[in-house]
């Protein structure tokens, strides 16, 4: 297993082009909300539209080629933002990156503080290109910007010889302990569906002697507790791992899920839940969101705001309301979710205090009794702050199989050499 660690400190033409692409995506991913903030100065509802058309224009002509000598990149660019713009704001977008052309001549490289310069000299270029500048437009988004870059920093300084290459061969040595028995349960995390819950003990170790790499022992543990009856029961459930090596315990990654489950009612289910997910001395790029899909709290998935250590509380209260035509099971769910990140040592990272969102989910289970569980979730952030907002996610899953499935985010993470328990379910 290797691991890459190079860090550039400025922009090669194949660096440039990979840049624009992914703008492209991110732009069309948000053309829809661009529009809908199109008012003024005329509320023509179309320049989310044409800025991603015009840049796709641009992108295209870089697509045509993986190799790229910078100027050459930057010229292409211009030409093809220039060619394909899409009305007004697509105009304007075309002109402000014709900066870049002039930094790039001159420059083997593009760094932040040239982008800065290239970003400003295009502003200037645009204002020149409209007849009758208004503010409040494109334009003053674009100055604003130049302003602001003008201002950073070079944040690439923390990242260069933060990470070194990884390179792992070990010989695994594993063993286990079970002593647990099953327990039928309906409607812990199925809506109706009938699923089994391990009561006991189970503990897996791995132990790893590298043959390469410079370390010197391998750890992983996995262990389970769980315990309670039909109406009531809770279980944990915590994964860790590290590498020693000359200097001590480094690459500690540990995650894990506490949960209590608990049915006043035949048609209700109480699930009150702890997850928790951080790394220590981490020697892989590693950043744990505030929002993650998979792990973080529902209604700030557009928060910029991640750290190398998470933490969520949820709360969740659903109601079988029964069969539709014989089709399906329905219900709705109410939850509250509380989480906050840990910058520790994460380069760029950045601490949170506690957020809290609540929400509303519509479940449904095709066919009835079935595990699977259709969920539509429209949470509601409490925080004031920017990247919270209502959202709605639509989606599916058994959670049946697993107690505790790692967010992608953590587990990407991991050194993935070796499976971490002896038992193959969990």
């Amino acid at each position: 297993m290797t691991i890459g660690a190079e860090t550039a400190s400025a922009l090669s033409g194949p660096d440039l082009r990979a840049l624009f692409s992914t703008a492209a995506v991110w732009l069309e991913r948000n053309a829809a909300a661009i529009n809908a903030i199109n008012v003024f100065p005329v509320p023509d509802g179309d320049t989310g539209t044409n800025m991603e058309l015009t840049l796709r224009a641009g992108v295209a002509k870089l697509a045509v080629r993986d190799e790229w000598r910078l100027a050459d990149a930057a010229q292409a660019l211009a030409n093809g933002l220039l060619m394909g713009a899409r009305g007004n704001s697509g105009v304007i977008l075309s002109q402000l990156f014709r900066g870049l052309v002039k930094v790039t001549q001159r420059a083997d490289g593009l760094t932040v503080p040239l982008f800065a310069e290239a970003l400003r000299d295009g502003v200037q270029i645009a204002y020149r290109a409209v007849a009758k500048p208004v503010e409040g437009t494109i334009l003053t988004v674009a100055r604003e910007a130049a302003a602001a870059g003008a201002r950073a920093q070079d944040t690439t300084a923390v990242l260069r010889g933060r990470y070194r290459p990884a390179r792992a061969a070990r010989l695994d040595f594993m063993l286990g302990y079970r002593n647990a028995s099953f327990l039928r349960v309906t409607g812990f995390d199925a809506l109706a569906g009938v699923q089994d819950v391990r009561r006991g003990v189970q503990v897996g170790l791995t132990l790893g002697r590298p043959l390469a790499g410079g370390m010197e022992l391998y750890a992983a543990a996995d262990a389970y507790l769980g315990a309670g009856a039909q109406r009531s029961f809770a279980a944990l459930q915590i994964v860790a791992e590290g590498w020693r090596s000359g200097s001590g315990w480094e690459n500690v990654l540990v995650s894990g899920r506490a949960a209590w489950y608990t049915r006043p009612h035949p048609r209700s289910t109480v699930v009150a839940g702890l997850e928790y997910g951080g790394g220590f001395r981490v020697q892989l790029p590693m950043q744990l969101a505030l929002g993650d899909a998979s792990g973080g709290v529902r209604g700030y998935e557009r928060a910029e705001v991640g750290g190398d250590r998470r933490i969520v509380l949820r709360l969740e209260e659903r109601w079988l309301l029964g069969t539709v035509r014989g089709t399906a099971d329905a219900g709705v769910a109410f939850f509250w979710d509380a989480g906050r990140v840990w910058a520790g040592e994460s380069p760029l990272a950045s601490a949170t205090p506690l957020r809290h969102a609540v929400g509303l989910s519509f479940l449904a289970a095709i066919p009835p009794g079935s595990r699977r569980l259709w969920r539509a979730d429209l949470a509601f952030p409490l925080a004031r702050e920017s990247g919270a907002r209502w959202t709605l996610r639509v989606g599916s899953q058994d959670r049946t199989r697993a107690f505790w499935t790692e967010p992608e985010d953590v587990r990407q993470s991991r050194s993935r050499a070796a499976p971490l328990s002896a038992f193959v379910a969990r």
